[in-house]
Order: C-alpha cells, then structure tokens, then sequence
C-alpha cells in the first residue's frame, strides 16, 4: 500500500487545523505536490493560514509556498482521497483504479482468496471478494490473522502487535452499523475505548487489507471512512416482502411460441420454405413473410415477450425442427427449404390445447418422449440429453433447453434446478397478480435454495458450461434472480404458462401462473388452454372471395392457405382468393373439387355460388401441354423427302413439303447409315452463335 501507509493517528491529528480552512485553501492544498512550489495568490488570500496550520511554508522569495515536509505524508492521501471518488462512484472502474495505484500487482495477488486460483496480475477475483460482505464475516469470525497475512512479511509483524487484530475486528463491526461514511475528525469519539495510537494502526490494517476505504467528500473536502458502498448498501436494505396480491388493470396470456410454430408449419403447409445453402436461415422473402403473420403482444408490455421476430422465428424453426415436425428437402444451390414432415402434419392437426400438451411434454425432462431418439455422429453424444445435444451443423437440430441456461452445483451433482424452479412458480398460486420486482426479490434474497446449498462454510461453488466459480452471497442472490426472470420471460411466457399484466398508476408488471404452466413443472397433470384458442367450422367464405376466420384454426390456414392469398393472422379476413391464387393451386397439382370441398368442409355456410363458379371457370382454364424434343430434317426438294420419310418409317413425319421430324432428340445412328445407302447424306451445317450467350440447337440438312 503505497499512498495510505502513513500515521493515521498523526492524519488525525492535523486535521484539528484542517477544519478551520477555508474550502478554496484545502482545495488548492490538496492539488500540491510534495517538491512543489507555489506562488501565494493561488491560494486566495488563504496561504497565510496554510502557513498558519504547519502546513506550508514560504519559500526563500517570499513570493511563493511549498510544503512543509513532515506534512508530505498528509499531503500525498489527501490527493490520493480526491483521485478516486469511492463513495460517489462506487463502480468497477472506480475500484480497479483504486487498486492499481495502491496496491502493487504481488499485494493485490496476495489479498486474493486462495480458493480463487486466479491469474496473476488479474484482479477480477479480488475485486469481487472485496465487495462483498463476506469479506467482512470472514474477518468477524476469525480467531486471528494469518489469512491476511503477506508473503513479505510487513503485515506479519503489524498484526502480530499486541491488540492490533482486536481492535480492526472492533472498528469493522461498528462500521457495519453505520449507514454513512464517517469522518476522520469524528473517529476517536466513535471509538473512544481504542487508544488514539492502536485506533490509528487499526485504521491502516483496515485500508491496507481493504475491509474500509478512504476518500474525500467532494462538497466540503472534508476526509471520511467507511466500507464500500454497495455492501453499506446490503447491510442496511430493507427486508424483502411477500408478494403482494394485486388487481391488474389490464393483461395478456398467450402461448406466443405455439403460434410461431403454428404460423411457420402453415407457411410451409403452403409452399416449402427456401433456406440458405451456408447457414440453413430463411431467406428474406420467407422471412419476411412469416413475420408479417405473428402475434404481437400488445404495446404496455413492451419488450416482455424478450425478443425480436427475426429471434421468435429462429426460436420457432429450432424446436420444430428439435421436435421432426419440420425436414430439410431440395438440393443446395437449387431448391433446398424446410417442408412438413406427416409428425408436423399431424401436429398441426390437433386442437390447441393438443397441440400445447404434446410440445410441453417433449420439453419436459420428466416426461415420456413420443419422437424416436436422434444420434449425434460426435462422441460427446451420451454425455448430453436429447434436446441439448449442441452441434454446429445446420442440418442437425440446434440446441432447444428448457432451462435456458443450465448451472451444475460443483458439490450438489444431484440438485434438480427444474425442481427448485417448480418450487418457487408454485407459490403463485390461484389465478391472482403478484408484482413482479416483488416476486423476484423475495425468492432471491429469502427463499433462495442456492444460499442453502453451500457446504462447511464455503461458498457455492457452481458450473456454467466450461467455467467453474466460486460466488459471493451478493452472486448467488443475482444469479437466483436472473434465473427465475430467464425462466419466466423466455420459457413460460412463450409456452403460455405466465400471464402478464400491468398494475397500478406506474404500470407495474405483475404475473400469474397459468394451468399450462404448472403443467409444464409438474405441479397438475392436466391443464385447460381455453376454449377461444379452438375452432370448430370457424370460416365464412364471403361473395367478394375473402376468406373471414371467427376463431383461430391452424388446420384450416394450413389447407385454405395452399389456393388463397393470405391477408390477415389469427381472426378475421385472412385469406383472398384470387385467380393467380387457383392457377398456382392448379399448377401444384390440385383440382376444383379439391379446392371446393376444403372450403367447405371448414365453412359454416354454403360456399357461395358464384365463388364455386369462379373457381371452377379458373380450374376449366388450365390445360397441360406437351413439350418434347425432335430433330429436324430440312430437305432439298418434295422428292428428297419422300425418300427420308420412306427411309424413316414409324420414326418419320412429315411436317411439310421438305421438312421431316425424326422422333427424339439424338441422333439415330441405324437410320443415318440407312440414309447413307440411300446417297442421302447428312449436312451438320454450323449457325452463327453470335451474340448469344448459348449455342443454338442445329438443323440437319439433306
């Protein structure tokens, strides 16, 4: 500790004549440098009583001032407090900077918990312990000081002297009462019972192993010490409360990624969806397509749904295709895209609530899975379930969990996070509101099963994928907070398991947990969706060709949307039958009768007359034609093709006078040597090629 290793019992002492300045006199004194000079208006009329103090001195010229040297070391922390803002800016950057100018790289190194293993001259681990309050229990319950002692044995001997670990005990534990950084002038009166010489040793032991920060109060320049800020800030916070019960004034539930799913195996119900040959993503034009289809959440929930429709779509297509409902068809470069599969087919089929079931039971770890089980090539394949399986490759499912992000408890293997998380969701009980900030904060700081899982006093140890950490009580609260957020926003709010509303004049979001939610944890074994997500002959087939659904039906998008151009989403006039519509129909393979009795069989009326007409007219348009290729053989005279066409037989016609069509489109050798006996000689003429990028298909001439 190279600035703040001084006398403190002597700092406090001169801060009697401190006090008596003027705040422009100790702003200019706290700027000066120990082999300074300065000249005397500088100091606004205030030099004199710098002077005065024992804290400057006039130079030789009279005309200028420098320090006074057994003040230097009183000089030098009082820059020091004002380079680094401790308790205005209590950030990462503010801390770091603190460390680096007064702690050399091997101190820092050794003021970091051992069971750390941190990299040398990183001091990630460091700045995390130090700002936690388990710092501070760590020193209360401690019998001596050997964990804080250095390598080179300077605090060895500071702490070793008589009563000095005592009294840095005494002075922490007092300042763990305080709600506010105390003064230096104020100390000895806050510590009456310490003799002003062990207070002051008590007080450098505290800054050097950093249980208590010094720094300058920028209004008054007035020194003060207290512990950093955001554990101040965790000692005195109030108790969480119990999630209240509220009336929200208005909500929102919809199992939003069903229907992502529903609109994408509809589109593609419709027409294959092209992909991309390098990455398997939709192109732009599908893209685009798909997005204009999905349900929005309405506009006071603002980003709840927590993320983009480019992100829904993505999240979509990779449970569909995690599920098989959807398969890779085509050729690269050609017309690869994504095409039903007869599972997705019949998934689009069901109701619902079928629909919602067989998604949250394949989701579920617990649940019996219906679909076959895939195997990955890699050999990391059985050490990773079914959904998790990552891989690279875009023709392999990617990765779909159901707990987003997955924590493993170093020395707990056997705890159960989707147990824990039931756990928590089940005390939303009933069909009532609960804020959201209120549920969050009282299952992180007093229903947390993290907190509980730590062993002999050690910390939780937890591992996130490839990386293993240590976590701080502050850590675990957050990492429990985020968790239950993450679970809420990305996984039971899509799957329909949240409902969502706003309360109260600030619009606060409050929650509730749906049937299909505590289906999802395991918490019933049934749910009901609700009856306004089924339909049952839900489309009007109108005289000016809309196509108007009174409830959503996914079957029946799927099916109309094959011959009709689509307008709408969910309810409403969805689709327009237009001519290019049927034509397209017609040229995919679909007749009139088809088309008919698809509208029909959905419709609660009669398809209206002069609809069935239209359709059938546009139907009676469509003819099929034969392309084929020949060879043609352009003869001299009538005489000359008389004897080709003879020559020729059942493989010749006549096309005119002199021109004959040979069947097919290569040369038949046979009948070229049969000409050939005949004197009648082939002439492969060449045409000109000019100015067309391909060559021209030849004429034979006789």
């Amino acid at each position: 500790m190279k600035l703040f290793d001084i006398d403190w019992a002597d700092f406090i002492e001169r801060l009697n004549e401190w006090e008596r300045l003027s705040l422009t006199a100790r702003t200019a004194f706290a700027q000066m440098k120990s082999n300074q000079a300065k000249d005397v208006p500088d100091f606004d009329r205030h030099a004199p009583d710098l002077v005065a103090a024992g804290f400057l001195s006039y130079c030789a010229d009279g005309r200028r001032v420098k320090l006074c040297k057994e003040c230097y070391p009183f000089a030098r922390v009082m820059r020091a407090m004002v380079r680094h803002d401790v308790f205005g800016s209590p950030n990462e950057e503010t801390l770091r900077s603190y460390l680096r100018e007064n702690f050399t790289v091997s101190r820092r190194h050794a003021l970091t918990p051992r069971t750390q293993y941190p990299h040398y001259g990183d001091d990630s681990h460091l700045l995390r312990h130090v700002t936690s309050v388990a710092c501070l229990h760590e020193l209360l319950a401690a019998e001596n000081g050997n964990r804080w002692k250095y390598n080179d044995g300077i605090e060895e001997s500071l702490l070793d002297q008589p009563g000095v670990f005592k009294a840095v005990q005494t002075v922490v534990a007092e300042f763990k009462t305080f709600t506010e950084p105390i003064t230096f002038r104020d100390l000895p009166r806050r510590f009456a019972t310490l003799p002003a010489e062990l207070l002051g040793t008590a007080i450098l032991a505290s800054i050097r192993f950093l249980f208590l920060f010094p720094a300058m109060r920028p209004d008054d320049m007035t020194p003060v010490l207290g512990l950093w800020p955001t554990i101040t800030l965790r000692l005195h916070r109030p108790k969480p409360k119990e999630p209240s019960r509220v009336k929200p004034d208005q909500t929102y539930h919809n199992a939003v990624l069903l229907d992502d799913m529903t609109s994408i195996l509809v589109a593609a119900t419709a027409r294959p969806l092209r992909i991309r040959a390098n990455d398997g993503a939709l192109f732009a034009k599908a893209q685009k397509e798909i997005e204009s289809n999905l349900a929005s959440a309405p506009d006071w929930s603002g980003n709840l749904d927590r993320y983009s429709f480019p992100k829904r779509i993505d999240t979509a297509l990779r449970l569909l295709r995690a599920l098989e409902y959807v398969k890779m068809a085509g050729k690269e470069g050609k017309d690869l895209s994504l095409q039903p599969t007869a599972g997705g087919a019949d998934w689009l089929a069901a109701s619902a609530k079928n629909r919602l079931m067989t998604v949250l039971d394949q989701l579920n770890p617990g649940k019996p899975k219906t679909r076959k089980k895939r195997r990955s090539p890699t050999a990391f394949n059985d050490l990773v379930p079914e959904f998790f399986d990552d891989n690279d490759s875009y023709d392999v499912p990617s990765p779909f969990k159901l707990i987003p992000s997955t924590i493993q408890i170093t020395d707990n293997p056997d705890w159960d996070p989707l147990a824990a998380l039931a756990k928590a969701f089940d005390t939303l009980r009933g069909d009532g509101f609960v804020p959201v900030k209120e549920f969050l904060d009282w299952h992180g700081q007093e229903f947390n099963p993290l907190l509980r899982l730590g062993t002999g006093g050690r910390p939780l140890q937890i591992s996130i994928r490839w990386s293993r950490l240590e976590l701080t009580e502050e850590e675990t609260e957050v990492l429990w907070w985020n968790f239950l957020a993450e679970f809420a926003y990305d996984r039971l709010f899509p799957l329909g398991g949240l409902r969502i509303g706003i309360a109260g004049e600030h619009c606060d979001r409050c929650i509730s947990l749906t049937d299909a939610g505590r289906y999802l944890l395991g918490l019933v074994k049934d749910f009901d969706y609700g009856a306004e997500h089924e339909g049952d002959n839900p489309v009007l087939v109108q005289p000016n060709f809309d196509v108007v659904f009174t409830s959503p039906s996914p079957q029946a998008e799927a099916s109309i949307g094959r011959f009709a151009q689509r307008k709408g989403q969910r309810v409403g006039t969805l689709f327009n039958i237009t001519k290019a519509s049927i034509l397209a129909a017609a040229c995919a393979g679909m007749t009139a009768q088809q088309v008919l009795d698809t509208l029909q069989s959905n419709s609660a009326k009669e398809v209206p007359a002069n609809v069935a007409r239209e359709i059938q007219g546009w139907f009676d348009q469509c003819q099929r034609v034969t392309v084929r290729h020949a060879i043609l053989v352009d003869c001299p005279d009538a005489q000359t093709a008389a004897r080709v066409l003879a020559a020729g037989g059942k493989k010749a016609t006549a096309i005119s006078d002199t021109v004959i069509e040979l069947a097919g489109s290569k040369r038949d050798a046979a009948l070229f040597r049969k000409l050939d006996a005949l004197g009648i000689f082939a002439d492969q003429s060449k045409r000109s090629t000019k100015g067309s990028p391909k060559k021209r298909p030849r004429r034979r001439r006789w």
